[in-house]
């Protein structure tokens, strides 16, 4: 990667997690987005989940991580310790997976991508429900209304999978999708090709071959000299 494609990389990667803090900011505005113990309905994951898809997994990550870092800043209170782990850098961490070069690839098709948006979204529930199980157990309980029978044992992963983190997650993986699937024709706008890391080694490679070939035929007239 060239000097300039890195600053690019980097300023666009900046934007990025600032246009995601701004969105979930936005968010949290809205009363009716927020629950009550954490967690509320938001757009933050797309720009995430962009960075990977347009610049690869190294500012995937580090733009997910910076994410999930101002996030908890943000949030200013922590209710487990374990909760900065698994509700905010294995939850947000996860999505700067968009980067995996096989998966940046297929999101250019644009019912894959899709389905790459659904699977991180997803990852990243599955860490807030663990949170839940793991840290927050106590707190699980039926609210009313729910007509369901659940034994103490089940009560916490019923609570944390079902009833808290599911309806919020739901819906904010549905908006992500909805809204990618409008940005798909622009989502790879002004991004120079080589600055893809594929296109990168890819090149090295011709080269190299280039460079093996020349020396063959250099051989070869030689011997024939000879």
């Amino acid at each position: 990667m060239t000097k300039t494609n890195l600053i690019k990389s980097i300023v666009e990667t900046g934007i990025l997690v600032a246009l995601a803090v701004v969105l979930d900011i936005l968010f949290k505005l809205v009363p009716v987005f927020n629950m009550p113990q954490g967690g509320h309905i938001s757009l933050c994951m797309l720009p995430i989940i962009i960075i990977g898809f347009r610049r690869g997994l190294k500012f995937g990550l580090t733009g997910a991580i910076l994410y999930a870092i101002i996030n908890f800043m943000l949030d200013g209170f922590v209710w487990h310790v374990g909760s900065i782990f698994f509700d905010y850098l294995f939850a947000f961490g996860v999505l700067g997976l968009s980067g995996l070069n096989f998966l940046r690839n297929s999101a250019k098709t644009i019912w894959k991508m899709c389905l790459i948006i659904f699977g991180l979204c997803f990852l990243r529930y599955v860490f807030h429900g663990l949170s839940g199980v793991l840290f927050f157990a106590e707190y699980a309980y039926i609210p009313e209304g729910y007509d369901w029978s659940v034994s103490a044992k089940a009560l916490p992963w019923v609570y944390s999978f079902i009833i808290y983190n599911l309806p919020y997650m739901g819906i904010s993986t549905i908006i992500c999708i909805v809204v990618a699937v409008a940005l798909h024709p622009v989502m790879y706008l002004a991004l120079d090709d080589n600055n893809n890391d594929i296109n990168d080694e890819l090149e090295e490679e011709n080269k190299e071959e280039v460079t093996v070939y020349q020396k063959d035929e250099e051989a070869i007239k030689n011997k024939r000299e000879r």
